[in-house]
């Protein structure tokens, strides 16, 4: 397994993780201002 295919499947989980972070991070401040009230 050579190096550049190493870092381009790396580079594509930090980029999916990344995305799913965005979209998820919203439903988190909705919940916690949810549950302060």
């Amino acid at each position: 397994m050579n190096l550049y295919l190493l870092f381009k499947s790396l580079h594509l989980v930090a980029v999916i993780s990344w995305m799913a972070g965005l979209l998820y991070l919203p439903r988190i401040f909705v919940y916690h201002s949810e549950a302060n009230h």
